[in-house]
């Protein structure tokens, strides 16, 4: 199955997982890289300073992994994953701002490989060209015991594949075989990755193969964070998370639940404090609060009422639908952005725009 990391951000941890160092005087906060779900971490790429040729990654297994990459590329970005054996071939994918290509051949450092591989869009085009200038995550999965290439952007979940490749089908003995394993079943050595991309100069340039017909080193320079992990993105952790006591031989198929052990540490926290049984609304000393939470919000006059209009014109505009109701419980710790444990309250039809929490972590328990 895939790991927790195809859930969200392949970089989250990185940036947001923490521990506490504890100095006389008080706590200092130090970051740290933590090995990433029981793997080895893979160091971060640094940028390109000398001409010096650094040793390029891994995939740990061949054939097999997603190789994700966070990149500001103006112009261009290119992933080449080569075959270990000796003139063997280069996988390559290369997305610029109107056009992208995947290919493969055997290739010398800059040429570009010349047999196109065909796919098939699941998004639109245009979703598959890069962010200019904008810090973007694309990640390539690579899953040979399927025969399956998988392109996608942000999160890596299956659900944000923008393309995918084919390349086997099943026998009638259930065995997966290439469907033509002359031209593909060198995808089973293809080992170390190389990834790069503009530098932002010589915008303008008509078309992707323009950049490698001139010098290419003046124009290209290594990503500056560059993972790979060592399964492909193959399903979508369900977000809806029960106990380990409750999920079945079913559940597991189906994938509509997941665990807590799926989940990011910080997750497996909050849910063991929030995901027990008396987390609930109606208590033996109060066992109609629902109800008179939802009489509140309904009724003019009342207090749920004021409040949900008071907040009608927050997002610029008055909508008394596009309100809710933020109740927080316990103390502010200074490890989150307020208290911990927030009560929401949603009446029906109601929303919110869009937007993010940062680099927050979030449990949601629906207590009624």
């Amino acid at each position: 199955m895939s790991e927790a990391a195809s859930f969200f951000d392949p970089f989250f941890d990185w940036k947001s997982e923490k521990h506490l160092v504890r100095r006389a005087g008080g706590l200092l906060l130090k970051n740290k890289k933590p090995s990433s779900f029981g793997f080895p971490a893979i160091p971060e790429t640094s940028r390109l300073r000398t001409k010096r040729r650094r040793r390029d990654p891994e995939l740990p297994i061949p054939g097999k992994g997603t190789i994700a990459v966070s990149s500001d590329a103006k112009i261009l970005l290119r992933f080449a994953v080569r075959s270990e054996e000796p003139g063997g071939n280069t996988l390559c994918l290369q997305i610029g701002l109107a056009d992208f290509v995947l290919s493969y051949g055997n290739m010398e450092d800059d040429a570009v490989p010349n047999v196109i591989i065909p796919t098939t869009i699941l998004k639109t085009n245009k979703a598959c060209f890069i962010n200019p200038g904008m810090p973007t995550t694309y990640w390539l999965s690579l899953d040979n015991p399927n025969g399956i290439i998988t392109y996608g952007k942000y999160y890596m979940n299956k659900s944000m594949t923008l393309f995918e490749v084919k390349l086997k089908y099943q026998t009638g003995d259930g065995r997966m075989a290439w469907s033509d394993a002359a031209s593909h079943d060198w995808l089973e050595n293809v080992k170390r990755v190389t990834i790069t991309q503009d530098h932002g100069v010589g915008v303008g340039l008509p078309h992707i193969q323009a950049i490698w017909k001139q010098q290419a080193a003046d124009y290209m320079k290594i990503p500056s964070k560059i993972r790979i992990l060592p399964l492909p993105v193959v399903i979508d952790l369900s977000p809806l998370v029960i106990s380990r006591q409750e999920i079945s031989i079913l559940d597991l198929e189906r994938g509509v639940y997941t665990t807590p052990a799926n989940l990011p540490r910080a997750c497996r926290d909050l849910y063991g404090n929030v995901g027990g049984p008396n987390i609930v609304l109606d208590t033996p000393n109060f066992p109609h609060f629902s109800k008179a939470i939802h009489r509140s919000c309904q009724t003019p006059g009342l207090l749920g009422y004021n409040m949900l209009k008071a907040k009608s014109g927050e997002f610029g505009h008055e909508d008394m639908n596009g309100t809710y109701l933020r109740i927080t419980l316990g103390y502010n710790l200074g490890d989150s952005p307020g208290c911990p444990y927030v009560l929401e309250v949603w009446p029906v039809d109601h929303f919110s725009p869009i937007h993010d929490h940062g680099d927050a972590n979030g449990i949601i328990k629906v207590c009624w």
